[in-house]
């Protein structure tokens, strides 16, 4: 979990998702991770991070998801739907046997507040 520091609309801003993208950052044996938070899509931020990069440095390596929507949809589908099917009827298994997951007591709420 992390905390969001700051986040403030640009005037005339139009955008209403919000996004949370992550950016690797790899130099040698240094590996290193950025988050962003807010209503840029990952271009914009990486544009920002560049800014402040040597100009000596060689030319990073950028890779990204060039899917289109429908695309990541189709995939999503044909990967992930089988998987979400069996887990979805082991659930309804568990379910109708009235199995569970009996919580130890060292697990329980604090009654602390």
């Amino acid at each position: 979990m992390m905390r969001i520091l700051g986040l403030a609309r640009e005037p005339g801003d139009k955008r209403t998702g919000t996004f949370t993208k992550r950016h690797r950052i790899a130099v040698g044996r240094l590996d290193h991770r950025a988050f962003f938070t807010g209503w840029k899509h990952g271009g914009e931020n990486i544009s920002h991070v560049l800014k402040q990069r040597a100009r000596e440095l060689p030319a990073p390596i950028q890779m990204c998801d060039a899917l289109s929507h429908e695309e990541r949809l189709r995939f999503h589908q044909e990967h992930s739907k089988p998987l979400m099917k069996g887990l979805q009827e082991w659930m309804e298994a568990q379910l109708a046997e009235h199995k569970r997951n009996r919580t130890p007591a060292w697990a329980k709420p604090s009654p602390i507040s």
